[in-house]
């Protein structure tokens, strides 16, 4: 008996029948996760978000307490050794050309 079936199509056939064969992990799924979960509790968290992630600080400020708060913070933090040195930072380097050019 002689094959008069093409070795082509038989490979091609075969990879069909393997594909066919083949569950995908992600069927019947949302979007490809088996359990959907939340991270957080809707019901506690759903605030609007204005302004991305500083926008509720902005709120929080228009309270005049917060806002005193916020405000005594940053005196004592500008008093510290700390505020100064990042004060400083801020301002950038001191270029020592410039000052002598200055005096001059």
């Amino acid at each position: 008996m002689i094959d008069s079936f093409d070795p082509k199509a038989v490979l091609q056939g075969n990879m069909v029948k393997d594909e066919l064969r083949q569950n995908p992990s992600t069927f019947a799924t949302d979007s490809g996760v088996v359990q959907a979960s939340t991270n957080r509790p809707l019901e506690k968290s759903n605030k609007p978000r204005m302004a991305g992630e500083v926008g509720g600080r902005i709120l929080e400020l228009m309270d005049s307490k917060a806002r005193k708060q916020t405000d005594n913070w940053m005196k004592m933090f500008n008093t510290s050794n700390q505020g100064a040195e990042f004060n400083q930072a801020k301002m950038g380097p001191v270029d020592d050309r410039k000052k002598e050019g200055a005096e001059s």
